[in-house]
């Protein structure tokens, strides 16, 4: 029983991770950018973090298939949105997601950890690629695109935080 839901689980985290990466780039590709203080910003932009996540959680659930599912997300994107931001979404993730699966396995932290400390080192090179294919790199713009992924990254390691305290305090006293 435990096998299958495992399976089951890593199925699951698999399918949401691509459909994540999937949605941000029709957003991204089909909701056109909104002033925000003077800076255009596509609204996809405000859902980047979760694909880093998702990837996270999907990484723990499948090892290095991950990659793989990486690759299904570019080509999906390829024929379901956009050329170019299938370009430059598919090359920002491979990058971006290698050197944040390179982290993830070397670090051998907390998965809490693990995903900020990738985030922090991936993020910037995801943004720098993306934003430059996209003909969007202006340092506001890279730093919204930064700032973004990590807020997304920090509330999740705060989150999980909350939870192993949660179950620590839980356990009787020995």
């Amino acid at each position: 029983m435990i096998q299958w839901r495992n399976t089951l689980s890593a199925a699951l985290l698999s399918v949401a991770y691509v459909t994540v990466a999937l949605l941000v780039n029709f957003t991204i590709s089909w909701w056109p950018p909104q002033d925000f203080f003077g800076i255009q910003i596509p609204p996809g932009l405000l859902l980047v973090g979760a694909v880093f996540v998702m990837r996270d959680y999907a990484q723990r659930a499948v090892g290095n298939w991950v990659i793989a599912l990486t690759l299904i997300a570019a080509v999906l994107t390829y024929f379901a949105v956009d050329h170019v931001v299938a370009l430059a979404s598919g090359t920002a993730f491979v990058v971006s997601e290698s050197i944040d699966w390179l982290i993830f396995k070397i670090t051998r932290r907390p998965m809490k950890d693990r995903i900020v400390i990738s985030s922090a080192v991936a993020v910037p090179f995801d943004g720098l690629i993306f934003l430059g294919i996209m003909g969007w790199l202006i340092p506001q713009l890279f730093w919204v695109h930064y700032t973004l992924k990590m807020v997304a990254s920090i509330f999740m390691w705060l989150w999980l935080s909350q939870r192993a305290n949660r179950s620590t305090s839980l356990k009787p006293a020995e």
